[in-house]
């Protein structure tokens, strides 16, 4: 069977840049989201870069609000992301912005090839002042949230020394090794992964990207280990099962790095049978991998958003 990349969602990097597959094109129609954002430009380096943005129903006026960006994988657009994830449902429920910023070519340059490419981090950078000018945000309570190159590029992000997130979700996807030797963040980063286990795409033990010519990318054990040692915590975490919402075939497992630095954490769900997937989302095509239902990757970003009023 041939499979026509623009209606089955394969999307894969052009020129030097690796292949990922994120088959998201069949979910539910972006227009539905659509209709509740805004959408923004920004110039940077000379460059037209967008995003789409959500404020939440029913807040106070004035009132000052944590934001979260949410970075899609590779050959997705910010809508269908927010179809994908439903966080402006989470956002209206909980009280925060989210913003879904586009990558040029709807790609995050990391990893080696990010010195010869678009500078995103400038990018959102830029994007994270402009909202801070239109709106009143909580500037101590901005998070990032993605998925496969979206996860690596929030990842790379948490490395910076001039950005900072109280949070930082990860699903389906760890830094590459040439990014490894550049994080040296100067400050305790709160780092949570999610990653299925037969994960077909981004192996969960490390290796190239299931595409021609994809980057190494570590594997989840070491991507965990790093941040530990940057938030200074335990080497060993603590692993336990969490209990079973649905019967998916799947389960997930808990594992939390203890004596972390102040402001610092590292947590793994580690997802036995997940897929290449957004926990919680619709089912996705079988060569994804399955999708579970035990855990809601934007339902712990909407408790993270909480658990940051408390900090």
């Amino acid at each position: 069977m041939t499979i026509d990349p623009r209606r089955s969602g394969i999307f894969c990097w052009r020129g030097c840049k690796f292949a990922l597959i994120l088959c998201l094109s069949l979910l539910a129609p972006c227009g539905l989201v659509a209709e509740s954002m805004i959408s923004g430009t920004l110039k940077v380096d000379g460059a037209s870069r967008t995003y789409l943005l959500h404020r939440p129903t029913g807040t106070q006026s004035g009132k000052a609000l944590p934001l979260v960006l949410v970075f899609h994988g590779a050959g997705v657009t910010p809508g269908l992301m927010a179809d994908v994830t439903q966080l402006n449902q989470w956002a209206d429920r909980t009280g925060f912005i989210v913003a879904y910023p586009e990558g040029l070519e709807q790609h995050w340059n990391t990893g080696q090839t990010a010195a010869g490419g678009p500078n995103d981090v400038a990018f959102i950078t830029a994007l994270i002042a402009n909202i801070e000018s239109t709106y009143v945000i909580d500037t101590h309570r901005v998070m990032a949230a993605g998925i496969s190159n979206g996860a690596e590029f929030a990842q790379e992000l948490g490395c910076s020394r001039d950005l900072r997130f109280s949070a930082i979700l990860a699903v389906s996807g760890t830094l590459q090794e040439e990014a490894v030797k550049h994080c040296v963040p100067n400050h305790p980063v709160r780092m949570i992964e999610m990653h299925g286990t037969d994960d077909p795409i981004v192996p969960y033990l490390g290796g190239h990207v299931a595409a021609p010519g994809s980057p190494v990318l570590i594997s989840v054990a070491d991507d965990l280990l790093l941040w530990a040692r940057i938030d200074g915590c335990s080497a060993e975490p603590h692993t336990e099962p969490l209990p079973d919402r649905v019967e998916d075939g799947m389960h997930v497992e808990r594992m939390s790095f203890q004596g972390c630095a102040a402001g610092g954490e590292v947590t793994h769900y580690r997802i036995v049978g997940g897929g290449h997937t957004w926990p919680g989302s619709a089912p996705e095509p079988k060569f994804l991998g399955r999708t579970t239902q035990q855990i809601s990757a934007s339902e712990l970003v909407a408790q993270l958003v909480l658990a940051s009023r408390k900090n």
